[in-house]
């Protein structure tokens, strides 16, 4: 319920402020999340002892990701 939440307050300040913010500014909270995403991501596979399953998991996705065109 709270990401939901979240979610839709969130869109909602992008769609009323994504016009007046300088398209550089954009491009760095995307890098930076994308630098958190890789460091937490990076954390947590460094925990698992099967390494088998990220491996699957990113293989699976990458696939499903080029069929869809994301």
């Amino acid at each position: 319920m709270i990401n939901t939440t979240t979610v839709v307050i969130g869109g909602g300040c992008g769609v009323f402020f994504g016009t007046k913010i300088p398209a550089r500014v954009k491009e760095l909270v995307v890098q930076t999340i994308g630098l958190v995403t890789i460091g937490l991501g990076l954390s947590d596979v460094l925990k698992t002892h099967n390494m088998v399953i990220p491996l699957v998991a990113l293989v699976i996705g990458g696939i499903a990701g080029e069929l869809l065109r994301v």
